[in-house]
């Protein structure tokens, strides 16, 4: 069975001002989920945004959560991102299915 991905918003960085805008998102970090529905792994990520056109610029208090995860995908494609979706599949089998481990030697 395929493994559950999800993007979960951790924190963003604003500039308060930049070009007549105030509080101005410029970097999200945000952590990609799998689940296997029992144990989930993360991997956290940075996504600088490109903020030189602001055009379509949305004020800070009226964002929300789709708009933030729209802006992620968009910035930073979706081959990444499923590239994202497999370092976090992987990070997955190692919490499920260790290949390594600690283990105190024989004569202990």
């Amino acid at each position: 069975m395929a493994n559950n991905h999800s993007i979960n918003i951790l924190n963003v960085q604003l500039l308060k001002s930049y070009s007549g805008k105030q509080d101005v998102v410029k970097n999200i970090t945000f952590a990609i989920e799998a689940s296997d529905g029992n144990v989930t792994a993360s991997v956290v990520k940075n996504c600088e945004l490109d903020i030189s056109k602001l055009e379509n610029f949305v004020a800070f208090e009226n964002l929300t959560e789709s708009q933030v995860k729209n802006w992620i995908v968009n910035s930073v494609g979706n081959d990444q991102i499923q590239i994202y979706n497999q370092e976090a599949d992987q990070k997955l089998q190692n919490l499920v299915s260790p290949n390594e481990v600690i283990v105190n030697p024989p004569w202990m």
